[in-house]
């Protein structure tokens, strides 16, 4: 249906032809090539599959982010997702962090006891030191 245009279907004489207006997005967070150390639930995708895609890399908007969770919590949560790029961690610092350290806060945690729930806890011993850093 992707590569042809068209598809068939049970108890229909005719295959069915793409509408002209379709576009067809895909997301995930892999590019196909199975599981890694972050996503090991992730499927390897037959190359078939894969060469009927473009894959486009689509980093977090962190405008947006702020406007979702605006404050200094969310700042941080930027500062310590740009220092493990930087240092190469294999970490996954989503906007979540951002949202989620906001609904913590306003039931009465400190930023810092938000941010130990939803980043350090999950590091390793090594990946935090390298972000407390």
């Amino acid at each position: 249906a992707l590569a042809n245009g068209s598809c068939d279907f049970p108890g229909k004489p005719d295959a069915t032809h793409r509408n002209t207006h379709w576009r067809g997005i895909a997301a995930g967070n892999t590019f196909g090539f199975g599981p890694d150390c972050q996503y090991v639930g992730a499927l390897k995708q037959d190359a078939g599959i894969l060469d009927r895609f473009t894959m486009l890399h689509w980093d977090y908007d962190e405008r947006l982010e702020l406007e979702l969770a605006p404050g200094d919590t969310t700042r941080r949560v930027q500062e310590l997702r740009a220092k493990a790029r930087a240092a190469g961690l294999r970490v996954v610092i989503s906007p979540r962090a951002s949202i989620g350290a906001r609904a913590l806060q306003a039931v009465g945690m400190t930023q810092n006891q938000a941010l130990e729930a939803l980043i350090f806890a999950k590091l390793s011993t090594q990946d935090r030191r390298t972000l407390e850093a």
